[in-house]
């Protein structure tokens, strides 16, 4: 499969949580936890703490501005543009990377 996916899920989901929900889903998405945005109500040390040692980049808060999430999901996205401007304008570097 080709494709971004770009993660937008609250820290709290009911009885679960959304970093339950991202080890859920890391096995076929290996880096959901680096291209979530964590959304909460609060922002507290230990959910701060969570995000960084979880390799979550990025963390808003309620209310959600529009251009907030915006951004966040931007920067998601162009890691992967980035990569894919690189493959387009250096063969050799394509060659490689279809051989791993």
């Amino acid at each position: 499969n080709i494709g971004i996916a770009v993660f937008v899920i609250d820290v709290f989901l009911g009885a679960k949580s959304g970093f339950y929900f991202l080890d859920a889903i890391e096995e076929t998405f290996p880096s959901a936890h680096e291209d979530a945005i964590m959304i909460t109500g609060y922002a507290s040390d230990d959910v701060v703490n969570t995000c960084v040692a979880s390799g979550i980049n990025h963390l808003l808060e309620k209310p959600v501005k529009a251009y907030a999430l915006q951004f966040g999901i931007r920067a998601v996205a162009e890691k992967y543009l980035k990569f894919a401007r690189k493959l387009m304008k250096n063969s050799e570097f394509a060659d490689t990377v279809a051989g791993l």
